[in-house]
């Protein structure tokens, strides 16, 4: 929804018939743009050729920033959208090289430990939910990386990101 904000009056109204009044939901099929468009990273059974993809869940936050780059962020899609864990080491030399770039490990990391199954993917209970181990009072067990730092929810190893759109070079991808 497109509103104006009287500075003076500081009265908040709605701007009618804005290209900016629409509707966006996980449904709306986008397409992708730039020097991403067509990677093979974005391609789904949706869209094979990783042209296109769906809406957005919860738009948590969104904008255009003052040089013009559109900036988008979900950081709690987790609950919707998740590796099985078992197919973490069968990544591409490039997709490692790409992680380790920007300080993630190959392998899923959780905030806390994790009970494991025989190909080192979390265990889950009856409803599908990781099961965590807890220290002898009943506490979680923070996870570490390898500098001993504890990893916590909504760092970019829980998938909480933000996605620059538009305005970049391909040279800065």
């Amino acid at each position: 929804v497109h509103i104006k904000k009287d500075p003076t009056a500081q009265k908040v109204e709605i701007v009618k018939n804005s290209i900016f009044n629409r509707r966006i939901t996980a449904s709306t099929v986008m397409e992708f743009a730039g020097a991403a468009a067509g990677s093979s990273l974005l391609a789904t059974r949706f869209s094979p050729a990783g042209r296109q993809t769906r809406g957005t869940h919860n738009n948590c936050g969104n904008g255009y920033t003052p040089w013009g780059t559109y900036l988008t962020t979900e950081e709690n899609f987790i609950g919707y959208f998740q590796r099985s864990g078992s197919d973490e080491y069968a990544r591409t030399d490039a997709e490692k090289i790409a992680l380790k770039r920007y300080g993630l490990g190959v392998k899923k990391d959780e905030p806390y430990l994790y009970e494991k199954d025989e190909k080192g993917a979390p265990k889950k209970d009856k409803d599908g939910k990781i099961i965590y181990l807890k220290d002898k009072n009943g506490e979680l067990i923070p996870n570490v990386d390898e500098q001993g730092r504890q990893i916590y929810l909504g760092t970019s190893s829980r998938y909480g990101w933000e996605t620059a759109i538009g305005q970049v070079e391909s040279q800065d991808l």
